[in-house]
């Protein structure tokens, strides 16, 4: 049986129609190719970028541009949904708990390929985002609900910080 897929113009035409209770079941049909991306992607050397391609007052879509090497420090979602879709590259996803002094500790690591969805909320503790290849590549972050901050693990001061959150270039679709 082939699956039913839907392109990314016409995720968000639909996600427009409906709120984010039907995010899962589109996110489930999208399939999203490097063509398709990459007039939203912009790169940086020192860092990797955030660009909105969409929001509204329940849904935000990132497109993030990730140089080999490049990562997040350990970071939760201020209590909102979030599934990554991997569209290019190899991203390794390390996901952490806090132990008895709110210190992470890591638990899971996976590496994620192209066209795999991955899924995380605070409940399932905090985690990393690392492009671990070679290649520069690209992820879709697909938010239910925006948020404009969220706690960051300072490793210096060894305790969670508050870091506000900003785009690299914003898009509408």
């Amino acid at each position: 049986m082939i699956k039913p897929s839907i392109s990314l113009k016409k995720f968000i035409s639909l996600l427009k129609d409906n709120t984010h209770p039907a995010l899962e079941f589109l996110l489930s049909q999208l399939v999203v190719s490097k063509d398709d991306i990459d007039s939203y992607s912009s790169w940086s050397e020192e860092n990797y970028t955030r660009n909105c391609i969409y929001l509204n007052e329940e849904v935000e879509i990132i497109v993030l541009c990730w140089k080999p090497g490049q990562g997040t420090p350990i970071h939760n979602h201020q209590g909102q949904k979030c599934w990554v879709y991997q569209v290019y590259g190899e991203i390794e996803e390390q996901r952490y708990e806090p132990n008895e002094n709110q210190v992470p500790l890591a638990t899971t690591k996976d590496i994620v390929q192209a066209g795999a969805l991955s899924y995380i909320d605070d409940s399932m503790g905090y985690h990393t985002i690392k492009n671990v290849s070679n290649e520069n590549a690209v992820t879709l972050h697909f938010y239910a609900e925006p948020f404009n901050a969220c706690k960051v693990f300072d490793v210096k001061k060894q305790q969670y910080v508050k870091k506000e959150l900003s785009y690299d270039t914003k898009w509408t679709l």
